[in-house]
């Protein structure tokens, strides 16, 4: 096996000596127990998030999830339509209530001829 004198045209002892020292006990301490972002991590040691994120992923540090996911929009019927506009509710209540905009709420009105 032939072993590369350079990587990128750099040489290899220079290639290793620009990467990121992350200790894998100072990334947990961060990452698990402080509860901090893959970018606010990437800030601390100057670097980019996805570096943060291959090396978490390389020293078998489970990834948290994402943010959470909103609730699913509720689907309005023309029933429940009706009785939310007896009941009193504005167009931007209803509208505020289904996380949807007042458009969305007055083109179902006027699909559903209320």
């Amino acid at each position: 096996m032939i072993i590369p004198d350079f990587i990128d045209g750099i040489p290899i002892d220079e290639y290793r000596v620009n990467m990121v020292k992350m200790p894998k006990e100072e990334l947990e301490k961060l990452y698990l127990e402080q509860k901090k972002t893959i970018s606010q991590i990437a800030k601390h040691f100057n670097c980019h998030y996805r570096t943060v994120y291959a090396r978490l992923k390389r020293l078998n540090i489970p990834i948290r999830q994402g943010r959470p996911k909103k609730k699913p929009r509720i689907h309005l019927g023309h029933i429940e339509l009706a009785e939310m506009l007896k009941t009193k509710y504005s167009i931007d209540e209803i509208a505020k209530k289904l996380r949807t905009k007042p458009e969305t709420v007055r083109l179902f009105i006027r699909k559903y001829g209320l």
